[in-house]
């Protein structure tokens, strides 16, 4: 955990990146291209700066419009309008009960955080204390109980009062880490954001945080809530325990409420839908694209099959044929941009735990390395007996890899090693039509097509590839979408291929050939209004929130219209056509 001190001077850097213990920024004192500030943490609290090419404490401290004293910690409590008067105070308990850290909070309100000293008193730099969740022996305490995650310690304790099981991170929103997630493995999370910006996307960090991790997850908009307001004032309101009990998730009428939570697929009937973005927005970006995003990344989605036979995870190939011109790598780039986002922040959140398991792992490498060496050298058999068990483990732990959502133009074997990193979830996407030309095998040595990933990633058969000099690839039921916008002529071209058609590859797409609008088009149109904008990002980003398999059902109409789809292509397929 950091002080404040140094939380207030990392807020003025917000391309700041964790650099070893401290970080690394681009300096605001001069033109600089390369990160040249360091920041650390001094070992009383204080926030330590130094420009390598040479700009002093005074000049990076003018510049972000702070003084050098701001980088000392507090020594005694903030004071404003006066003395301030500690109104409460927050225990961070480990498992074992034993106090971390204490937030205290004062009025006029003001928060700080402190420690129990060896000796007696208050440490007011936590530094080096654990970062728990607040509230941990309780949630212990109660392992089949399920917690609700919200913003501050005040609500926390309301929702005690109410009997139900709460938690929070401590310094508010935006502050919840990968390490709290991890002490709530396998438990049922209702997250209750604040109703504001930093609380929308505080609910959305703690919701992909634990995307892998909870046995369940739903991330409740409560209704009425005011602006910058949040449980506590929705309880201050008059809502009670029995309330939130009737927020029912399955019921399409609640818009508050975006669905996040493993269905079954036997007995659940979920909507899922673009409910709050505007038919404008929509018509802008409608195409058979927008498809794969909804199935993607990773056919999280399941099909409801309408006569009655058993639904199929609809791992979705769409593929939009435009002519150059058109700006169809500006409006893909545009729809595709929450996912880019989403990947991005969930990379960022995982990096620093991936980083500690790969180090974990090279190290039992090199420990078994030197077990093996000295079981063969000097027939050591304790050393070959522990070389053994060690071998087991490493071999039963997959390597830890960054997350990642959609991948751009990858060959074949690469898309394969990826699916088997990433659970056998993800998406290929692209602007462009190049990914066609991996297929075709066109910069593989041999020039034989390799699109077998694509064919087993749609039909959900098991993955299994093995080369002689790299690892076998094994992945149970991939699931791959994929959604390309390109040109006619590369889909043309690739018709005349006789392994792309004899293996079937092009008619598992979806395809759309909007008419061209060029010569036709709207000068200096409207943009997308950023309402629009904002309701299309937190729908994409609750339906990539998606765990387990949720159901789809078709509408009667919609059912009737795909059926006589079917029969249409059924009738194409027939000797007539096959002529």
């Amino acid at each position: 955990m950091t002080t404040q001190a140094v939380e207030s001077l990392l807020a003025k850097f917000p391309d700041a990146r964790q650099a070893g213990k401290g970080w690394s920024a681009r300096c605001p004192a001069h033109e600089d291209r390369h990160a040249s500030l360091s920041v650390a943490e001094g070992d009383d609290g204080r926030a330590l700066v130094y420009c390598h090419a040479g700009c002093t404490v005074d000049e990076i401290c003018a510049a972000v419009g702070l003084r050098v004293a701001d980088l000392m910690p507090p020594v005694d409590p903030p004071k404003r309008n006066g003395k301030p008067r500690i109104v409460a105070t927050y225990d961070y308990c480990d498992e074992a009960g034993e106090l971390q850290f204490q937030v205290v909070r004062y009025e006029p309100k003001d928060f700080r955080q402190r420690r129990p000293k060896a000796g007696g008193g208050w440490d007011w730099s936590v530094k080096g204390a654990r970062g728990v969740p607040y509230r941990l022996p309780e949630l212990l305490a109660q392992p089949a109980a399920p917690v609700f995650v919200v913003e501050g310690e005040k609500d926390v304790d309301n929702l005690a009062r109410m009997g139900l099981l709460a938690t929070c991170n401590a310094c508010g929103a935006g502050k919840w880490t990968a390490e709290h997630a991890q002490y709530l493995a396998g438990r049922r999370l209702i997250v209750l954001p604040d109703n504001d910006e930093p609380g929308q996307k505080h609910g959305q960090q703690v919701a992909q945080s634990s995307h892998g991790i909870a046995a369940s997850l739903r991330v409740i908009d409560l209704p009425g809530v005011p602006p910058k307001g949040d449980v506590s004032d929705w309880i201050a309101a008059g809502g009670t325990k029995n309330d939130l009990k009737r927020l029912d998730p399955t019921v399409a009428e609640n818009r508050s409420f975006r669905r996040m939570r493993p269905a079954r697929v036997s007995d659940e009937r979920p909507a899922c839908g673009l409910a709050g973005v505007g038919r404008g927005g929509i018509a802008r970006h409608a195409n058979a694209g927008g498809l794969g995003r909804i199935a993607g990344p990773g056919g999280l989605l399941r099909d409801d099959c309408p006569a009655g036979g058993s639904g199929t995870a609809p791992r979705l190939f769409v593929a939009v044929l435009l002519e150059p011109g058109n700006r169809k790598s500006a409006v893909f780039n545009d729809a595709m941009r929450p996912l880019r986002e989403l990947e991005a922040e969930l990379i960022e959140t995982a990096r620093p735990t991936v980083a500690r398991g790969q180090s974990e792992r090279r190290q039992s490498e090199r420990r078994l390395q030197k077990l093996e060496k000295k079981a063969a050298e000097k027939g050591d058999a304790e050393a070959r007996d522990e070389a053994g068990k060690l071998a087991a483990e490493l071999a039963e732990q997959p390597e830890p890899a960054l997350p990642r959502l959609i991948v751009d133009d990858a060959t074949s074997e690469k898309l394969g090693m990826m699916l088997a990193e990433q659970g056998g979830r993800i998406a290929s996407m692209s602007p462009e039509g190049g990914v066609f030309d991996l297929m075709a095998g066109l910069y593989s040595k041999s020039g034989i097509p390799q699109f077998g990933v694509y064919l087993m990633g749609h039909s959900g058969d098991d993955l299994i590839t093995d080369r002689v000099s790299r690892q076998s690839v094994r992945v149970e039921r991939p699931a791959l979408t994929c959604a390309y916008a390109m040109q006619p002529q590369v889909i043309e071209g690739l018709a005349e291929n006789v392994a792309f058609r004899g293996r079937g590859l092009l008619a598992r797409f979806l395809y759309a050939a909007p008419r061209s609008w060029i010569g036709t088009r709207q000068i200096a149109t409207d943009p997308v209004s950023e309402r629009t904008r904002e309701a299309y990002s937190q729908t994409v980003r609750a339906m990539a929130g998606l765990t387990g398999e949720a159901v789809l059902r078709l509408t009667a109409d919609a059912s009737a219209a795909l059926q006589a789809w079917e029969t249409e292509i059924e009738t194409m397929l027939g000797p007539t056509f096959r002529k």
